[in-house]
């Protein structure tokens, strides 16, 4: 059973239900709203009250039952929700959002694991070895403090703590923060004094996870020295095939139960290659970023010899060198940040200031100007600073942007396809100006227009769920009403459905409808209410159930619709 009351249990819970979520998606999904929740669902599975779930008599979670498939998938698996992001090089990455009764399963499984596993790695100084060369470590071994800007006092304020022994995720802004700065340190430590450095990158390292590596990984250093319970890395395997069309080859990327089992994974490939370097007769510095692995060194003959070993070592787990990625510089440089002297020298009016300022049309040119030139020079990381920069100083109110709000958020929306690696950052700002325009109505009308050309050239891509998101999100009464009505006869996304649902009793009956009908088209089923919630439309029927009481079809109140999911609070204005 897990001890809901052992030390940082409820920060890495609620930090493991955050994870389920890609932090670059939209806020589709009210995760503050449903971590509270947590405490009852381990209750029930702690007290063996879950029917979907086979436990063994301490709790852990062996087995799902009760799995009606889809039709389309290879029971007893799951369908996640797939979309797609995008590489540096503009190219598509498919992420997926993992079924949520089973991922609940993932959490239920790592808490109780937690002690004897994680701590174990990061928290014993005895097996510190074992993680220093990962700079994408699971839980901090120790506390940061981190300073914040406090706009009433005009100070900084160290009032953020992360603690040790917490899992790190993106998806926590402080844990993100105190990643960085810890990420860094590491770098610095296997860089030394290294003249050259090489880089490897693995050919597409979540779709060629084989899944039962993690079962075989507990006879595996550093695992087997630290005497892990072998149930957990069955789980893995098993759950991995689970969420994934039950399929053993590739696992989903974007979600937190992927990098757990991915980085346990590469602890026994770390191992592997530090007892290779030991035998090399000059030192090699290594460090390691989920799947990038980096080596430092005074030989590039030392570093040239390395491609055969490292890869050796890959075969064993079904992975392969990409080497249209495979990077070979001189050390000093091999690591570019965002240069925030440039910035202020560049666009001042981003600055911090002790009154607020406003972006007059001369400043709006200046920052046009300086955006193209990084884009020109493919410095997307400076855009996303500036960006970045541009949101929290107009959200704090520092920088009054009324003037040329209209002309900032045209260009703006011009900006993202240019450069689709910022959709995220682009799309809350455009968020952030309707909320701020007095008169969002042409705002309103610039986002339609682009609507059919993000529809038939960026579709199931993260461009067009944040798109949907901001129109739906920010339209009046008959325009939401119009876009749902849209709808009807195309292939939508499950995450634009999810964007649509409103709250209020009977409010979501069209909605429901469409996904109904797609659902049995698509499937060809006669069963979908036994199937749909296994199927990729989970996620609407499940804010639909939280959202709106209706009874929908006698479906949503019937047991298609696990317990345990019940348990989340309902919705409230």
């Amino acid at each position: 059973m897990v001890d809901l009351n052992m030390e940082n249990y409820r920060n890495n819970t609620q930090l493991l239900l955050r994870g389920l979520w890609y932090s670059d998606l939209p806020d589709l999904l009210d995760m503050e709203e449903l971590v509270d929740a947590v405490d009852d669902i381990f209750d029930e599975i702690n007290h063996a009250n879950v029917p979907a779930f086979k436990q063994d008599t301490d709790g852990f979670i062996t087995e799902f039952k009760m799995i009606d498939s889809p039709p389309y998938i290879r029971s007893p698996g799951v369908e996640a929700i797939s979309f797609f992001d995008f590489k540096k090089n503009k190219s598509l990455r498919e992420m997926q959002i993992p079924n949520l009764l089973h991922y609940l399963a993932f959490m239920y499984n790592t808490m109780l694991e937690f002690s004897p596993l994680f701590e174990a790695l990061y928290i014993e100084q005895d097996n510190e070895h074992y993680v220093k060369n990962s700079n994408s470590y699971l839980v901090f071994g120790e506390e940061f403090v981190l300073s914040n800007y406090n706009d009433e006092t005009k100070e900084w304020e160290d009032d953020d703590w992360v603690l040790a022994g917490v899992f790190t995720t993106k998806n926590n802004k402080i844990n993100s923060s105190a990643a960085f700065e810890e990420n860094k340190k590491r770098v610095l430590a296997a860089e030394r004094d290294y003249i050259y450095s090489l880089k490897m990158d693995i050919e597409s390292f979540f779709p060629n996870l084989y899944t039962h590596n993690f079962e075989k990984m507990a006879d595996k250093e550093p695992f087997s020295k630290i005497g892990v319970d072998f149930r957990y890395f069955q789980f893995l395997d098993q759950f991995h095939q689970r969420i994934n069309n039950n399929q053993t080859k590739g696992i989903p990327a974007g979600t937190f139960s992927s990098h757990v089992a991915a980085e346990l994974c590469m602890l026994c490939v770390d191992e592997e290659i530090r007892k290779y370097l030991s035998t090399r007769k000059n030192p090699v510095g290594y460090i390691r970023y989920v799947d990038d692995l980096t080596f430092y060194s005074d030989s590039e003959s030392e570093l040239a010899a390395l491609y055969p070993a490292v890869q050796s070592i890959l075969n064993q787990y079904r992975l392969r060198i990409n080497g249209n990625k495979t990077e070979a510089l001189r050390a000093v440089y091999a690591m570019q940040s965002s240069y925030l002297t440039e910035l202020d020298q560049n666009l001042p009016k981003l600055k911090l200031a002790d009154e607020a300022q406003t972006l007059q049309l001369v400043d709006f040119f200046a920052l046009k100007r300086y955006i193209g030139v990084c884009l020109k020079d493919g410095r997307s990381s400076q855009i996303r600073t500036v960006l970045n920069r541009l949101l929290g100083r107009i959200q704090a109110n520092i920088l009054v942007v009324d003037d040329v709000i209209f002309e900032l958020f045209c260009f703006l929306l011009k900006l993202v396809f240019e450069d689709v690696t910022l959709v995220s950052h682009v799309y809350r700002l455009l968020d952030l100006l309707l909320s701020k325009a007095s008169e969002p109505a042409p705002l309103l009308e610039a986002l339609q227009q682009k609507q059919e050309k993000i529809d038939a050239e960026y579709p199931d891509t993260l461009l067009q769920i944040w798109h949907y998101h901001v129109r739906f999100l920010r339209a009046d009464e008959a325009a939401r009403a119009a876009m749902i009505k849209g709808l009807k006869g195309k292939r939508f996304h499950p995450l634009v459905a999810t964007a649509m649902v409103l709250p209020g009793k009977g409010n979501n009956k069209t909605l429901f409808g469409l996904i109904r009908d797609l659902y049995k088209q698509e499937s060809s089923s006669t069963q979908w209410q036994s199937e749909i919630m296994n199927s990729k439309w989970w996620l609407p029927l499940f804010k639909i159930m939280r959202y709106d009481p209706h009874n929908y079809d006698s479906f949503m109140e019937s047991t298609n619709i696990p317990e345990l999911l019940r348990l989340f609070p309902i919705h409230e204005e």
